[in-house]
């Protein structure tokens, strides 16, 4: 087939698989942007673990004050469109709420997850240290995902917890 055959047949298919497309909908939450939150929100987790070069302890108040800003705007952003997909005509207002909400969650969460690193420690003779579970263990990293979802599902948040886990 040519690129144009193929352009046609692709259009064609728009138009008679309609329940694959979303096209004129909302605008949904970004699967790129989903993914963006969740390594950021791990960096505030586990500060100085994901990072491309060391980080100073110096450096932590600012560095974490630039992510904190950041992930809460994009967060604000993905939770509006989650509201907006389930049609609450208060979307844009909520999310700064919500998005606050979650993020003040943030140092008790930080908490649970030391719990987490420990007894996943404590739970592999293999493991040598603590560092090794937080980088090489990826149940770690799953279980602080799903402890943020569980936390923006409780606040009934729309799609973004599943987005978030899966």
């Amino acid at each position: 087939m040519s690129p144009e055959e193929i352009q046609r047949a692709l259009l064609a298919s728009y138009e008679s698989h309609g329940g694959i497309n979303h096209i004129d909908g909302k605008n949904l939450p970004s699967d790129e942007s989903v993914n963006w939150l969740a390594a950021e929100l791990m960096h505030l987790l586990f500060p100085g673990y994901f990072e491309h070069k060391p980080l100073a302890k110096d450096d932590v108040p600012a560095v974490t004050v630039e992510r904190l800003k950041a992930v809460q705007a994009r967060l604000k952003e993905e939770i509006a469109k989650s509201l907006n997909f389930v049609g609450d005509e208060q979307a844009t207002a909520r999310a700064e709420d919500l998005a606050c909400a979650l993020l003040a969650k943030l140092p008790e969460i930080r908490q649970i997850c030391q719990t987490d690193v420990q007894a996943a420690y404590e739970g592999d003779p293999a493991a040598r240290s603590v560092e090794e579970i937080i980088l090489a263990y990826p149940c770690v990293l799953v279980i602080s995902i799903q402890r943020l979802a569980h936390q923006l599902y409780k606040l009934n948040v729309p799609l973004l917890p599943r987005m978030l886990t899966e």
